[in-house]
């Protein structure tokens, strides 16, 4: 038959494991599970505030790009500009070194033009009063025979006579 003793002590142990089971339940709740609440709360919190934290990280993130973008953007048109400014200042420059030798070209054609002006009113400041002198001479050897004198004026009159006709 079944022993009356190891049945109570039976039921006993199986009293003595649910008290415990309570306790440790009672125990479990009273204390631990509210910590165990606050710590699942705070990581829940934590968790939150990652992803609020990674959402303005990607948003920063999106606006830097596109401000990266804006300024590269930015710099390829200053560089668009200083590349048209500098071909602008290169032309500009290889015209004014045009200008300047057509200047220089014309100048020296101007010297030499006035170089002749000069040579030409030298020699006829020289030579015109030695050609006057030597053509006065020169007649007046000639004039210096009366007949040649009369054939002369009577030439003379009759050009005179033919012009005013």
């Amino acid at each position: 038959m079944i022993d009356f003793k190891e049945t109570v002590a039976a039921v006993f142990e199986l009293i003595n494991c649910g008290v415990i089971i309570g306790l440790i339940t009672y125990v479990f709740k009273k204390y631990l599970l509210g910590i165990i609440y606050d710590q699942m709360r705070a990581q829940s919190k934590y968790i939150d505030s990652l992803k609020e934290s990674f959402h303005m990280l990607t948003r920063n993130y999106q606006l830097l790009d596109r401000e990266i973008e804006y300024e590269r953007q930015v710099q390829y048109e200053l560089k668009e500009k200083v590349m048209r400014w500098r071909a602008n200042v290169e032309q500009l420059h290889e015209q004014r070194m045009r200008e300047r030798d057509e200047r220089k070209k014309i100048v020296a054609e101007q010297a030499i033009e006035q170089n002749k002006q000069v040579q030409k009113y030298m020699i006829y400041d020289q030579v015109l009063p030695r050609a006057i002198q030597d053509a006065r001479a020169a007649l007046e050897k000639q004039c210096a025979d009366p007949e040649v004198q009369k054939k002369y004026l009577s030439h003379s009159l009759n050009m005179l006579r033919k012009g005013s006709a």
